[in-house]
């Protein structure tokens, strides 16, 4: 939204990211971008996935989980659905977290904002971004287990935010 470089696309219908993947031909689906060009996409990788528990014993979490990953040049974070309604959302970090190392960057970790309630924030009637300020403090677990806590400043806000509310 906020960059110039920055095109999302999204699907129109529903695909089967198992299925994609597991292909022997690894045949690709068509994705349409936020500047209107169509490109068939081919998923290569997938750094975290997580199929959504649709059941009705699904609670929100108490804080607001997120995924940080990246590399030496950028650090993302990437909202993690828990239940519906929710949203998805994607900023990118001015740095890595504190004490969060190259290996585990690469990976991927999960983080707890510890300043933010778990169930979307809603104004209005509509989800919106619950990262109204530009730094927070998180959580997550680190080299050998350890529970590391630090900060974390947000670059310019989202990259992408979506409600997703169906159910």
């Amino acid at each position: 939204k906020n960059s110039s470089s920055a095109i999302v696309f999204e699907t129109v219908g529903m695909h089967n990211l198992y299925l994609l993947l597991h292909k022997p031909e690894k045949e690709g689906f068509e994705v349409f971008g936020s500047n209107g060009d169509a490109i068939t996409l081919h998923v290569v990788d997938v750094p975290r996935y997580q199929k959504l528990d649709r059941s009705s014993t699904v609670i929100y979490p108490k804080h607001q989980t997120y995924f940080i990953y990246g590399d030496e040049k950028r650090t993302i974070m990437s909202h993690v659905i828990s239940d519906l309604p929710d949203f998805q959302q994607t900023v990118t970090l001015s740095n890595k977290p504190h004490s969060l190392s190259p290996e585990l960057l690469d990976l991927g970790v999960m983080v707890n904002l510890t300043d933010i309630e778990g169930r979307p924030l809603v104004v209005g009637g509509e989800i919106v971004s619950p990262l109204q300020r530009a730094s927070y403090d998180i959580t997550f677990k680190g080299e050998l287990f350890s529970t590391i806590k630090t900060g974390i400043s947000i670059d310019d806000g989202d990259v992408y935010f979506k409600a997703v509310d169906e159910k």
